[in-house]
């Protein structure tokens, strides 16, 4: 499965130069003609122009098209995306820091069971591989930037505590995390952890979508068990969203987990950790650019030869 996107979309406004270039070659054209019909000695003219007193350049004009199309394309910054394998990977663990991740079903409760399966991930990770580190409620925060020094993301994960903010915001969370991959040049990958569902801020589609323009593959773990747990003496029975986390984990060719224990959680955690199925960026800008300056000289060449114009 291959995709492709564009990094500044804005420039195929430019596409609409393509018909202003084929209405000056008409022009050109038969301003060229009158000239020659003007010139009275039509065996020079057949000598310099082929037996031709006046060539419609065809050629020339469909070359002269593509070079617009190849230039215009090449400063839209195409970007091939494709699945296949990679030892060079970055990531970024988004961990649910919201109220309820304080319920008693996971021992000693759930965020704290998070946190032991999230550093058993950087024990697992590959060598030279990158992690960063979000938390999230009603809003998202940055905890670390992507890096390869365990000893910073093993510190900051150890030191998460719940949020302040009230409500579950999934669609922040993404973006968020995503803004932290674009313009890494490595394998992305976020690991969502989640006990609820979306209650508030940024529709979920939308932090779909901008993983999905930026080749980031989004794994997916629901966390709770089916009977639910307390916390600050009030019964939780977390109903997460399954479809919502699956979907976000298929759109983006992650993986959905529903961890219902601790060793469920610590499963889900390491098998990530060794998944190889990662998104591959083949940027096309260069290629292009490469393409429409040979083609430059082609039409040069047939300018000259073939399509000699009638000075």
């Amino acid at each position: 499965m291959a995709w492709m996107t564009l990094q500044n979309p804005r420039f195929l406004w430019l596409l609409l130069s393509i018909p202003l270039l084929v209405l000056s070659h008409i022009i050109a054209l038969r301003i060229v003609r009158k000239k020659a019909l003007a010139f009275a000695n039509f065996e020079a003219i057949e000598r310099v122009t082929g037996k031709r007193v006046v060539s419609r350049n065809t050629g020339v004009l469909v070359v002269r098209s593509v070079v617009f199309c190849m230039l215009i394309l090449s400063a839209a910054g195409p970007v091939l995306w494709r699945y296949g394998v990679t030892e060079s990977t970055t990531t970024v663990l988004a961990i649910d820091a919201s109220a309820s991740m304080l319920a008693d079903d996971f021992s000693p409760n759930r965020l704290e069971a998070a946190k032991q399966a999230a550093l058993m991930f950087l024990q697992n990770a590959s060598p030279g591989s990158r992690v960063g580190v979000v938390s999230f409620s009603g809003t998202a925060e940055v905890l670390v930037q992507p890096t390869q020094d365990d000893t910073i993301a093993h510190s900051v994960i150890e030191n998460l505590r719940v949020m302040t903010a009230g409500g579950t915001d999934l669609g922040e969370a993404l973006i968020t995390s995503v803004n932290l991959l674009i313009s890494d040049p490595r394998s992305k990958r976020i690991i969502l952890l989640t006990d609820g569902r979306s209650t508030v801020g940024t529709p979920v589609q939308d932090g779909v979508a901008h993983a999905v323009r930026n080749g980031v593959i989004v794994d997916t773990i629901g966390v709770a068990s089916e009977t639910g747990g307390k916390y600050a003496n009030l019964e939780v029975v977390s109903r997460i969203d399954e479809d919502v986390l699956r979907s976000i984990a298929d759109a983006t060719g992650g993986t959905f987990i529903m961890a219902k224990n601790e060793t469920d959680l610590g499963i889900a955690y390491a098998s990530l950790a060794g998944a190889r199925r990662e998104v591959v960026a083949t940027p096309l800008q260069l290629h292009l650019l490469i393409a429409g300056l040979l083609l430059l000289f082609v039409e040069w060449g047939l300018i000259n030869t073939r399509y000699r114009a009638f000075p």
